[in-house]
């Protein structure tokens, strides 16, 4: 079986493409009010216009996500954002850990305020995405299994323009929603994108983002966010149009990040706006009319990963192994070292024997020879391809939507072009002895390919090609279907098996034992089954009350292991007792989060990933 990228994952998983993805932070409570109000100031222009404005906001803060990390500042940013505007006399709808539909529900009601002559503002902090240029804000409900989902279980930022872009109204647009997509490794296809894409203001309107388009933002340190605590330090300050608001909030963003994050926006607008324009140095910012929409938990503080390493490259260390490497290697602690480790590096994949590693780094695929840490090959990287490694480190398999392409790893040649109909691909595997590939596709057939002759074997049909796996003889595969259940095939005549029926939700990974007679399953259902892939019997569920989403499961090569992975979060059990072994570990004593890893064939290497690290640990 070979594992997936790092950059995709099957189209029910959560993440394990997305497109890109996306934290929201905001405000640190603002100190300046009171100095401002001291400060002498002449009349703006306009300000008798602007101070007679009905002001409406609508302000969301998603922390608290059931299906992918949880955010720390959102909710806090949200709170602090609503409570200002509601002092500078905007009326508030807020809502806090919102659904889809709670998100709808405010849209719509703020819509239906917005009039001629109104100011409109739309502030959002959380998780977001970018599919094909378009915006998508995520609900705390989104599950997000496939790319195609965020049309259904998200709110457009399309949408938000729609509802503000009425004839004679002001919009303002303020997104804290730049980060990674948290929903790529459930998605085959996905852009890849970081950040959001750009948008174009509408008729009088101003669009703000934490961070350029295509950027991710940083967090904040303590409760808010960087670019919001910012953006509140200067909300109040006296007739402080709205343009050179967001130019000190640019630079002082830039200055505290160091130049890594650049506020962005766009301006369609005519007049003049000022968040708080007053006409003499003892008025008062107008009473807070706030009326929220509130969902029953509070906003909580996510854990924040530890600062990495800065390791060069390829280094050896003196590194103390992880207490959970003795479960998986038979060698004393003593006896592993850290090996390699490479910094802001993509896991393509390993040999079955841990001599060869396959990484993207900086848009070049580069092969390394583990025995020797030289590098022996590299390839250039297309940002549209998925790339495979297979076990037995003769193949490289580069993946587009319509083609396949097959290269010699240690020559570098391009030895085979395979067709694809232009149906979305949803799941790749190779065979443990590197010669077989099956494709799963939307149409939920299976297609097969001699590797070796680039010859199409056969296609299985049967709606199930959301994950595969090849057992380590070639005969049999295992795929996942859209209805909850898992098929078991014959890969030499593509006659079914059997039909296992026990999930009651998407089947996210599926794993066989070296030896053929095991089959392990993670599911949206939060579950783990261990079953006999012989009978098609259900042996029992791993005990796990960890709650997490398991996007991948693999047993270890001497069969005694079962390894949950999933996104900050890996998990170990006995596979004989069903019980855990430890603990999910989140490695904040390690200073990474894990989400990957992979172990040799004889036990002597193990391979540990974790946002843009790699870590080679190996028995001396």
């Amino acid at each position: 079986m070979t594992p997936r990228s790092p950059r995709q994952s099957l189209r029910a998983i959560f993440t394990l493409g997305f497109f890109t993805a996306i934290s929201l932070t905001l405000l640190i409570p603002f100190l300046a009010s009171q100095q401002a109000k001291s400060q002498p100031f002449s009349p703006a222009p306009n300000l008798l216009a602007v101070t007679n404005q009905k002001r409406v906001a609508l302000v969301i803060g998603n922390s608290n996500y059931q299906a992918t990390i949880a955010l720390a500042n959102p909710g806090n940013d949200a709170e602090d954002v609503a409570k200002t505007l509601g002092e500078l006399g905007f009326e508030v709808i807020k809502v806090i850990d919102g659904n889809q539909k709670q998100m709808d529900t405010a849209l719509d009601r703020f819509s239906a305020k917005l009039s001629q002559g109104t100011v409109g503002v739309f502030f959002y902090a959380g998780h977001g995405v970018q599919v094909n240029g378009e915006n998508y804000l995520i609900p705390i409900n989104a599950q997000l299994a496939a790319e195609k989902d965020v049309v259904y279980e998200t709110l457009p930022v399309g949408k938000v323009q729609n509802a503000m872009g009425k004839t004679g109204t002001t919009g303002i647009i303020i997104l804290d929603a730049c980060r990674d997509n948290p929903f790529s490794r459930r998605w085959y296809r996905t852009t890849n994108s970081k950040g959001l894409a750009p948008i174009e203001a509408f008729s009088s309107s101003y669009i703000a983002f934490a961070t350029a388009p295509g950027s991710v933002a940083a967090d904040g340190e303590g409760r808010n966010g960087t670019f919001t605590s910012y953006l509140l330090k200067h909300l109040k300050t006296p007739n402080l149009p709205i343009e050179n608001l967001f130019k000190k909030v640019r630079n002082e963003v830039l200055k505290a990040t160091k130049g890594k994050q650049q506020p962005w926006d766009s301006s369609s607008l005519t007049d003049e706006f000022f968040f708080n324009p007053v006409s003499t140095a003892t008025d008062t910012p107008p009473t807070p009319i706030t009326q929220p929409i509130t969902t029953p938990n509070p906003p909580v503080t996510a854990p924040k990963p530890a600062t990495p390493p800065t390791n060069p490259p390829v280094v050896a260390t003196a590194n103390r192994p992880p207490d959970f490497l003795s479960k998986l290697i038979p060698y004393p602690l003593d006896k592993i070292s850290l090996a390699y480790s490479f910094n802001n590096t993509e896991l393509i994949g390993i040999s079955s024997d841990g001599q060869i590693l396959a990484t993207n780094k900086d848009k070049v695929l580069e092969i390394w020879d583990l025995t020797t840490g030289k590098k022996v090959n590299t390839f250039s990287y297309n940002s549209k391809a998925y790339y495979y490694l297979s076990s037995n480190e003769q193949i490289l398999v580069e993946t587009y939507p319509t083609k396949v392409q097959i290269w010699g790893l240690q020559t570098g040649k391009l030895l085979h072009t395979l067709t694809l109909p232009k149906i979305e691909i949803t799941s790749t595997t190779i065979s443990p002895d590197g010669k077989t590939l099956a494709i799963g596709f939307r149409d939920g057939n299976i297609r097969n390919w001699n590797l070796i002759t680039g010859t199409s074997i056969r296609t299985i049909s049967g709606r199930c090609g959301w994950s595969t796996t090849i057992s380590y003889d070639g005969k049999t595969l295992v795929s996942a279907c859209e209805n909850n259940t898992i098929k078991i095939w014959n890969l030499e005549t593509g006659q079914l098996i059997s039909t296992l029926t026990h999930h009651s939700g998407v089947v996210l990974s599926v794993a066989i034992s070296r030896d053929g007679k095991t089959l392990v399953s993670s599911s949206f259902d939060k579950t783990i089954k261990i079953w006999n892939l012989s009978t098609g019997k259900l042996i029992g569920n791993l005990n796990d009350d960890s709650g997490f989403f398991f996007y991948s499961v693999k047993i270890s090569p001497d069969m005694k292991t079962v390894i949950g992975t999933g996104l900050s979060v890996i998990r170990l059990w006995d596979m004989n007792s069903r019980q855990p072994i430890s603990s999910p570990i989140s490695s904040p004593q390690y200073q990474y989060q894990y989400n990957d890893l992979r172990i040799s064939d004889d036990r002597k290497t193990v391979v540990i990933t974790s946002f843009g690290k790699i870590d080679v640990w190996k028995a001396l």
